[in-house]
């Protein structure tokens, strides 16, 4: 399932200051677009507006459907992709503003509706040589929105080790539901003990694990393009659009309907070892 087409390209973000902490900028994809790695000494916020953007860490994949987004902490080294026609908002928040959400650098977040208007209402706001109380107010409730967001299952965790990497950028590839671990050691060449033993040590994870948090993902790129569920599941392997419902119950707590949907609450109860 190819989905990502990749073609360099820059795009420039204001950096905040002390007198400006929040800065927005848009961005919009008419061919697919790559921004490679780089970091910045601000935090920033990737949401979708709409279309996928993925995300690139040194140990995470993001694969960011429309109304989601990615929390990108100061100084962490990451590169963007954007497919044709997705619009990305670029918030740029400055360090002196704590924010942390669970224990990593990265991760996912559902865009609440108040967000999306601040966020687009400052893309528009006039501003004069001093902001104003208008501005610092949309700034704090902004601020406020992110923080009180909750992280989403949708970062796939990546290793280090060469041989585990590159059987994980092999089923990314192809991401499908009866692809095995011992079909995809043999196309590594090493066996399926020592990949376990990798899966664990690695990601804390095992291969069932992942493979189901990638097809998460996956499933809510497809989503996004306004795919059904019945064909998300048959694209991704499944037997059944049943088989595929009761994997996401399983493992987000809520079914598809309910998860996927961008209108819906973010509080859901996981049931799977997602990544840390």
């Amino acid at each position: 399932m190819a989905i990502y087409i990749e073609k360099p390209s820059s795009t420039v973000v204001v950096a905040p200051s002390t007198d400006r902490p929040v800065s927005v900028a848009i961005k919009h994809s008419a061919d697919s677009t790559h921004t490679p790695f780089h970091h910045h000494p601000y935090a920033q916020l990737a949401f979708s507006g709409s279309g996928i953007v993925k995300v690139v860490t040194a140990h995470h994949t993001y694969i960011v459907p429309a109304q989601h987004a990615v929390w990108i902490a100061p100084g962490t080294p990451h590169a963007a992709y954007l497919l044709k026609g997705a619009q990305i908002y670029n918030v740029a928040i400055h360090s002196s503003y704590s924010i942390k959400h669970a224990d990593r650098d990265c991760h996912c977040l559902r865009v609440s509706d108040l967000a999306k208007a601040i966020v687009k209402t400052l893309l528009h706001e006039p501003q004069g040589p001093q902001p104003s109380p208008r501005e610092q107010a949309l700034w704090s409730l902004l601020i406020d929105e992110v923080k009180s967001a909750a992280p989403l299952p949708l970062g796939l965790p990546m290793p280090k080790e060469k041989r585990l990497k590159h059987l994980c950028e092999l089923f990314i590839a192809q991401p499908n539901q009866s692809l095995t671990l011992s079909a995809l050691c043999r196309q590594v060449g090493a066996s399926e003990s020592t990949m376990t033993r990798l899966f664990k040590r690695e990601l804390t994870m095992t291969f069932n694990q992942w493979r189901n948090q990638a097809l998460l993902t996956f499933a809510a790129a497809l989503f996004a393009q306004d795919f059904d569920f019945g064909y998300i599941a048959q694209e991704l392997g499944y037997g059944s659009q049943s088989a595929f419902t009761a994997m996401v119950t399983n493992l987000v707590g809520v079914p598809p309907s309910v998860f996927f949907s961008a209108s819906a609450e973010s509080a859901f109860t996981p049931r799977a070892n997602f990544a840390r």
